[in-house]
C-alpha cells in the first residue's frame, strides 16, 4: 500500500469511526465499521481468502459481528474483538499455520505501530522537504524554550517583583488552558484517538520475522533427532526415562481409578440430594479436573516430546497413557453430571453454562493428546488444533443470548429449583421481559425454597436471617420496575447506529405489556 493511499485510508477510517461511535454505545455501528474496514482492505488487495487461516478467522469475525448485533452480549462483543485481533495478525502474515502465532504477530504489530509511523513520517516529503527534518527543527526550538522557562522560575525566586510577573504570566497561560479544556470536547478527542489507533493498527502492520520463521519450521509430525552426547556427563538414557514414566503413569492411573470408581458409584448412579448446597460438590470436581487435565497434558507432552516416541520397547508406556487419557474422559463425564445436578436443583447461571463449554474443550484436548501419541504428532500440532477449537467454541457461545436463556429457564423451573434473585436482578436489559414476573409467583417460589432448600420454619427467627442474605420478592420487583423505566427511556433516545435485535425485542415486549 502506497504512503498516499495509507494516509487517505487512515483519515477516512478515523473519521468514519468517530462519526458512528461518538456518544453512542455499541450496536450495529460495530458491524458497519468492521464491514467497512474489511471491504476496504479487500479492495486494496491486503488479504486473500485462499489462505486457510485467513479464511477461518474471517468467517469467525463475520459470524461474531452478526451475533453481536443479534444478541448484544458482553461475550459476543469480546469474542468479536478477539477475532478482529486474530484477523489482523493472520493477514499480516498469511502463511502462518498456527492461530496462536497469528495472535502473537498481532501483539508484536501493536508495539511496532508507532516506530513504523515515525519511520514513515521521517521519510515523507511535505512541500519538497523531509518531514523528519521539520520535526527535528521543532525539537531544537522546544529545548531553548524549556531552558528559558527554567531560568524565569529561578529569577522569579531570586527577585519577588520579577516573581510576580512570572506568576502573572503563568496564571495567564493556566487560564488559557482552563478555557481551552472547557471549550474542547474531551470525549470527542478520546474517540478520535481511539479510531486513529485502531486505523493505524490495521493499516501499518509489521511482520515478525522470528515468529514467522518459527512457525514455518514447525511441523505437525514429530521427527526423530539424533544428537551426540558429551561423555563428560552421565545423561538419563531412554531406558531409565521409560521406566520412570511407566512407574509414574501406573501410580497416577491407580489413584485416578479410585477417584473415578467413587464418582461412578456415588455421582453417576447413587446420588441423593437432601437439601445440601451443591457449590462445593461441583467446584471440587472442576478443580480436580483442571489439575488432572494439566497433569495429563504436561506429562504426555513431556515424556512424548522427542525420541521416547520412537523407543522400540515403549508399547506399555503408550498403553498406560491411553488409559490415563481415558480415565480423564471419565472424569469429564463425572464433572458434567455434577454440573447437571447443580443446574437441576439450583438453576442456571453463567458459570454453570461455562463449565459445559470448558468440558467440551477438555474432551477435545484429550482427543488431540491421544492423536499426538498415536500418530507421533508434535507439540505444535497439539497447540494449533486446540487454539482453533477454542476459537470455534467461543464463536458458538455467541449464538445465544445467555441472559435471556437463564432468566427464562430459571423462572420456568421456579417450582423446583432455587431462584437466586440477587443474581437475576443483575442480568442484562435484553432479559427484562423474562425478569418481569408477578409478585405472587415470586412469593410462592420464595416460600417453597425456604422450606425445601434451607429447611426454614417460616415462623422461626431464621426466617429474618434468610431475608438478610437474599433479596425479597418485593425488593426484586421494585428494582426490576426501576430498570424497566430506565431502559425504555434510554432505548427511545438511542440512535439507529446503536440498534441491536435483543434490546429491540425487549423494548417491544415491555411496551406491549
Amino acid at each position: 500500500m502506497t504512503a498516499k493511499r495509507t494516509f487517505s485510508t487512515f483519515i477516512l477510517s478515523t473519521f468514519f469511526f468517530t462519526l458512528i461511535f461518538y456518544q453512542k454505545s455499541i450496536g450495529i455501528n460495530l458491524l458497519l465499521f468492521e464491514a467497512g474496514l474489511l471491504g476496504t482492505l479487500w479492495w486494496m488487495k491486503e488479504y486473500d481468502l485462499k489462505q486457510k487461516n485467513v479464511r477461518f478467522v474471517f468467517s469467525a469475525l463475520v459470524v461474531s459481528a452478526v451475533f453481536t448485533v443479534i444478541h448484544h452480549t458482553n461475550l459476543s462483543i469480546q469474542v468479536n474483538l478477539l477475532c478482529f485481533f486474530l484477523f489482523i495478525g493472520a493477514i499480516t502474515e498469511p502463511n502462518l499455520k498456527s492461530l496462536l502465532n497469528a495472535f502473537l504477530t498481532a501483539i508484536s504489530s501493536v508495539f511496532q505501530v508507532f516506530p513504523r509511523l515515525k519511520s514513515r513520517l521521517s521519510t515523507s516529503r511535505v512541500n519538497q522537504k523531509k518531514l523528519g527534518f521539520n520535526l527535528r527543527r521543532n525539537l531544537r526550538l522546544i529545548i531553548p524554550l524549556l531552558i528559558i522557562c527554567g531560568f524565569a522560575i529561578i529569577y522569579g525566586i531570586a527577585n519577588p517583583k520579577f516573581g510576580e510577573l512570572v506568576t502573572s504570566f503563568i496564571d495567564f497561560i493556566g487560564n488559557g488552558f482552563t478555557h481551552f479544556f472547557e471549550v474542547i470536547n474531551i470525549q470527542l478527542i478520546g474517540i478520535i484517538l481511539l479510531g486513529a489507533g485502531i486505523s493505524l493498527f490495521v493499516l501499518i502492520r509489521t511482520r515478525n520475522e522470528r515468529i514467522s520463521e518459527k512457525d514455518g519450521s514447525a511441523s505437525d509430525v514429530l521427527s526423530r533427532v539424533r544428537r551426540k552426547v558429551s561423555m563428560h556427563f552421565s545423561p538419563i538414557g531412554l531406558t531409565n526415562e521409560y521406566r520412570a514414566a511407566v512407574f509414574l503413569f501406573l501410580s497416577l492411573n491407580g489413584m485416578l481409578l479410585v477417584l473415578n470408581a467413587l464418582d461412578v458409584n456415588y455421582v453417576w448412579f447413587n446420588f441423593k440430594w437432601e437439601g445440601q448446597y451443591l457449590k462445593d460438590f461441583v467446584h471440587n470436581g472442576v478443580y480436580v479436573l483442571i489439575f488432572a487435565l494439566l497433569v495429563s497434558i504436561l506429562l504426555v507432552l513431556y515424556f512424548f516430546r522427542n525420541n521416547l516416541n520412537f523407543y522400540r520397547k515403549g508399547k506399555w508406556l503408550k498403553r498406560l497413557s491411553y488409559v490415563w487419557l481415558a480415565q480423564n474422559a471419565v472424569l469429564v463425564i463425572s464433572v458434567g453430571i455434577r454440573n447437571w445436578y447443580y443446574i437441576d436443583y439450583y438453576a442456571l447461571a453463567d458459570r454453570r453454562i461455562a463449565i459445559f463449554f470448558f468440558l467440551v474443550l477438555v474432551a477435545f484436548a484429550l482427543v488431540t493428546v491421544y492423536l499426538k501419541v498415536k500418530q507421533t504428532r508434535s507439540k505444535f500440532y497439539f497447540i494449533r488444533r486446540n487454539v482453533q477449537a477454542l476459537v470455534v467454541v467461543l464463536v458458538i457461545g455467541t449464538f445465544f443470548n445467555w441472559d435471556r436463556v437463564i432468566a427464562r429457564y430459571n423462572f420456568k423451573h421456579a417450582n423446583r429449583s432455587f431462584i437466586h434473585l440477587n443474581y437475576l436482578v443483575g442480568l442484562s436489559d435484553a432479559s427484562l421481559p423474562y425478569l418481569d414476573q408477578p409478585l405472587e409467583k415470586l412469593i410462592g417460589a420464595n416460600n417453597y425454597q425456604k422450606k425445601s432448600f434451607f429447611k426454614i420454619d417460616l415462623s422461626s427467627s431464621s426466617y429474618s436471617s434468610y431475608d438478610r442474605l437474599y433479596m425479597t420478592p418485593e425488593d426484586y420487583i421494585a428494582s426490576i420496575e426501576k430498570r424497566k423505566k430506565a431502559f425504555i427511556r434510554s432505548w427511545e433516545e438511542k440512535s439507529w447506529l446503536e440498534w441491536n435485535l435483543a434490546e429491540a425485542l425487549a423494548y417491544h415486549e415491555l411496551k406491549s405489556l
